[in-house]
């Protein structure tokens, strides 16, 4: 833990406090107006963080009977509530929406320092951490990722840098009107990216040796938003001109154009030089799906040159390709039915293809497609210049309403393709219309998981502007967001919610993985993919796409949590759209799920409000109870949070999710001593644990040691203050030694001072011992003496005594004889 010096806040805050969970190595920073101690403990309590698990089954009934005893006028006073799908679907509908207006009102601009990402470092004081963005950021300004093979001094570059500053006030004023408002952005169509708040970039946060290939005009959204759905034919020329470098120049190109293609699009390649064919298996047009363009990428691999190239035939085998598609087609959502185009990789020829464009394109009805004389041009003349530039006039080119650029070497490749975007978006600015474009789930390139960005376009609206495109608008929505508006609680355990785009691809639903790199964006999931299929899930799916608003009931397995069983259950699935989105959602719940219990709890602050002691063996699960709710805690911690969220901020907490909580916990505070009676009862042989989970998340154990988990990250801090303690104590005795080995010197020095002073008195006293020796010589020969005396009198008393005792022996012995003859005589007799 550590404390340092903060610019002053606008909230006041000076100190910025910084700790670090030694046992899970999680940072966390808080600003803080001083540096009093209460403050800062203050701070540790409300925030420290660890991590802990939660239990999912109960599997013991045998104190029900006591636990409805304990309960019985409690449950008179509370109510049951019949589950209402209809009413809960169109409840989360309706949040959303509301939540996701708040987002496109951020978009609506009418006008738009130069900060670089990249110039932020580590530890950059400038940059102060956030829980919601999970990295330090700067709300004061945005920053600007340019690519790197894009010059930052280009003026169309410095002058877009310029102008776009001003949005800095417009991001703060949407963060201030919604403070659950993520990343907002401007992506330009000269490549550079505004992004609010300021944060540090990492090209790919687990691979820092990894380049930078980030350029915000190949995400997902700018794509996306920056174009009309679109069928299109791709014509290569494998004629054996292309022999070579153009060859391998024009695979790299056309691939790169394939993945400028969203779910929207319909494609198909095909590749020309004395015949024309399709180059992959697909004999019409397909989805540009991921699954499709990646058998495109292949097959594009496989091509070789050979023959002359006959640009008539393919031209006219494009355009009954394109008719044949709008009449033939069987299913209702195959095409665009929007744009068409023709694109033509080629290096030019010697052909005139002026009669096929008169026969198909009188009309000029495909604007993208060059006219006779653009081709004559193009390809007959090669009017472009060294750097790829086009020589033709103005007026030749806005006459003909077309577009062309010229590739001629690899660098210029991913540039050059973002040219044909900027023809793509003139649609869209002739309409004049606000048009917001939803994408599908991909993974966010700044670190926050899986996310949907709203866009809206920005066009140049000026006198001269040339029906231009400046750039796009963004602003994300985590898959968290969508997720947080589902009514858990009245759907009950086994329920659960999800949604799908009018593509009919999964936009959200329980247990996604998102283990991937943002260079690397997941694969659209159709519906049908991650249920199981049939013909009842087919027409839901299809009730979805067309923004209906019902009720059907179907069989269905759920997944269990080890992930390899399921169960096959009845289920109803709700459904309905989410207003001013492409989005329908779905609730999915169990026939059987017929009410809900709504408990009454007049002082919800104070029930969740406990002591120590009365959590032991409890644990709560990690649920969003209330908006902004920090997951990785410890059940105290988690407990003071929501005691301190509902009386303070009520309205952002699930009140009646946490009132049933508190209920629980009330009716369950004497299940733990009615498990130990039981245990010193004896009536627990071969129980090795017990436990009761209720809907509200409330998990109570016994023994309490059984929670492993939620125990050890519990005690993480207080490992963590051992830690602190020992390292205070070792300090302590280094210093202890220290000390001692002064106090051993000094010691040391004294004695040998006293050694000194003795000797002296020791001479002194020599002669005094002499005499005392003479005195003591004399009196060991006096004692000496009469020790010689007594000797010789203790001899003469033994001799004395001896030759009496040998005396009476001998006696003795003369009887003893005299007996044993007379017994000898007696044996003898007959």
């Amino acid at each position: 833990m550590s404390l340092r010096l903060l610019p002053q806040t606008t909230s006041g805050n000076k100190y910025i406090l910084i700790v670090v969970d030694y046992f899970t190595k999680w940072p966390e920073a808080y600003p803080i107006p001083d540096q009093e101690a209460a403050t800062v403990a203050e701070m540790m309590k409300q925030h420290w963080l660890s991590r802990h698990f939660y239990l999912l089954q109960d599997q013991e009934t045998a104190f029900f009977s006591k636990l409805e005893s304990y309960n019985h006028d409690d449950m008179r006073r509370s109510k049951l509530h019949k589950v209402d799908g209809h009413s809960l679907v169109h409840k989360m509908s309706h949040d959303l929406t509301k939540h996701l207006e708040k987002k496109m009102e951020a978009l609506e601009i009418s006008d738009v320092n130069f900060v670089k990402m990249k110039d932020f470092s580590d530890n950059d004081p400038r940059l102060v951490y956030s829980e919601k963005f999970k990295k330090p950021v700067n709300y004061s300004y945005s920053a600007v990722h340019i690519p790197d093979e894009i010059y930052v001094m280009y003026p169309e570059i410095l002058n877009g840098l310029k102008w776009s500053a001003a949005l800095d006030k417009v991001f703060q004023e949407n963060a201030k009107n919604d403070p659950g408002l993520m990343w907002q952005y401007f992506g330009s169509h000269s490549g550079f990216m505004r992004t609010y708040p300021a944060h540090q970039w990492k090209a790919v946060p687990r691979k820092p040796n990894f380049p930078d290939l980030f350029d915000a005009r190949l995400r997902p959204w700018y794509v996306h938003a920056s174009s009309s759905p679109k069928d299109v034919v791709i014509l290569m020329d494998t004629s054996g001109s292309m022999h070579g470098q153009p060859m391998q120049i024009m695979k790299v190109a056309v691939k790169a154009v394939l993945t400028t293609f969203g779910e929207n699009d319909f494609i198909n390649v095909a590749s020309f030089s004395s015949t024309t064919e399709w180059v992959s298996c697909f004999d019409t047009l397909v989805q540009a799906n991921d699954r499709n363009k990646q058998i495109f990428y292949k097959d594009i691999d496989a091509l070789e040159e050979r023959h002359m190239a006959k640009l008539s035939l393919a031209l006219e085998f494009a355009f009954q390709a394109l008719a044949q598609f709008r009449e033939n087609r069987t299913e209702r959502w195959a095409g665009a039915e929007c744009n068409q185009i023709i694109m033509l990789f080629s290096d030019g020829g010697t052909e005139q293809a002026w009669e096929v464009l008169e026969k198909y394109n009188p009309d000029k009805e495909l604007p993208e497609m060059a006219s006779e004389r653009k081709l004559k041009d193009v390809f007959l003349d090669k009017e472009f210049d060294s750097e790829g530039k086009n020589l033709l006039s103005d007026d030749e080119t806005d006459s003909d309403a077309g577009y062309f650029t010229a590739i001629q070497a690899y660098g210029q490749i991913r540039t050059k393709i973002q040219d044909y975007v900027k023809v793509l978006s003139r649609p869209l600015v002739l309409s004049g219309e606000k048009h917001f474009e939803w994408t599908n789930f991909y993974i966010d390139a700044m670190g926050l998981g899986m996310m949907t960005t709203i866009t809206l376009p920005v066009f140049n609206r000026t006198e001269t502007g040339n029906q231009t495109m400046v750039g796009i608008m963004g602003v994300d929505v985590s898959l968290q967001e969508f997720l947080e508006y589902e009514p858990s609680y009245e759907m009950g355990p086994i329920a659960y919610s999800f949604g799908i785009n009018h593509n009919g691809y999964v936009v959200f639903y329980p247990d996604l993985k998102t283990e991937f790199e943002f260079t690397e964006d997941p694969l659209p999931i159709d519906f049908l993919d991650i249920e199981i299929q049939n013909s009842a899930k087919e027409e839901l799916r299809e009730a979805m796409i067309n923004l209906e608003t019902s009720k059907r009931s179907l069989t269905s397995l759920l997944k269990m949590p080890d992930r390899e069983h399921v169960v096959r259950h009845h289920m109803e699935y709700y459904y309905t759209p989410v207003n001013k989105t492409s989005f329908s959602i779905a609730i999915v719940i169990p026939t059987d799920r017929t009410h809900y219990l709504v408990a009454e709890e007049p002082d919800v602050s104070e029930s969740l409000n406990l002591l120590d002691f009365q959590m032991l063996g409890m644990h709560i699960a990690p649920w969003k109870y209330c908006h902004g709710a920090i997951l990785k805690m410890t059940t105290p911690e988690i407990m003071s949070n929501l005691s301190k969220s509902s009386r303070e901020t009520p309205k952002q907490c699930k009140i009646q999710l946490l009132q049933r909580l508190a209920w629980d916990i009330r009716k369950t505070e004497d299940i733990i001593d009615y498990w130990q009676s039981e245990q010193q009862e004896g009536k627990r042989k071969g129980v090795v644990a017990t436990f009761v989970q209720t809907e509200s998340g409330l998990t109570r154990i016994y023994p309490p040691r059984f929670v492993k988990k939620g125990w050890k990250a519990g005690q993480a801090s207080v490992k963590d203050e051992m830690k602190a303690v020992q390292e205070s104590v070792k300090d302590e005795m280094k210093a202890v030694k220290e000390e001692m080995k002064v106090g051993q010197e000094e010691m040391k020095r004294e004695i040998t001072c006293m050694i000194e002073n003795k000797f002296v008195a020791r001479e002194s006293r020599i002669d005094a011992v002499e005499n005392k020796v003479g005195y003591i010589e004399e009196r060991v020969s006096s004692v000496k003496e009469q020790v010689q005396e007594r000797m010789s009198s203790v001899k003469e008393q033994i001799q004395e005594r001896v030759s009496a005792m040998k005396q009476q022996i001998d006696e003795r012995v003369h009887a003893v004889g005299k007996e044993a003859s007379f017994t000898d005589a007696c044996s003898s007799l007959p």
